[in-house]
């Protein structure tokens, strides 16, 4: 039996990994995450930062791929560092807020996946301007 408290959630979760209670907490996470993302746009306004968001991401996965498939286990963490460095770089100097990295770390990293798919799929725009109010 697992318990579930995270700072981004409004009620406490308990779930156990083999019953259906795994996929109602699932449920409510991607529930929680479509009430997250209009407030998560709105932290990434800057296009040059969704850039380095952009960016980051994409060599993450390439480093990632290359690190499984020439068993180049220390492309893992350079991956790792690229994707928290250039998302950094880009709130701190061009969007100057903070991430919610530290407050909402799973919601921000669904979120994250989320803009990656809109902005490759070039849906990122209407996602702005559906939530810009």
């Amino acid at each position: 039996m697992y318990y579930f408290n995270d700072s981004f959630c409004a009620t406490n979760i308990k779930f156990d990994i083999n019953s259906q209670n795994s996929i109602k907490f699932m449920l409510h996470l991607f529930k929680e995450a479509n009430i997250f993302y209009p407030q998560y746009l709105k932290a990434h306004s800057d296009i040059c930062n969704r850039l380095l968001h952009f960016i980051g991401a994409t060599q993450f996965f390439v480093l990632i791929v290359l690190a499984i498939v020439f068993k180049l286990w220390l492309f893992i963490p350079l991956a790792i560092f690229i994707a928290y460095l250039l998302p950094g770089i880009g709130h701190r100097y061009l969007q100057h807020n903070d991430s919610f990295r530290s407050t909402k770390p799973i919601l921000c990293v669904i979120c994250a996946a989320r803009m990656y798919v809109d902005t490759l799929f070039f849906q990122i725009s209407k996602k702005m301007k559906l939530y810009a109010n």
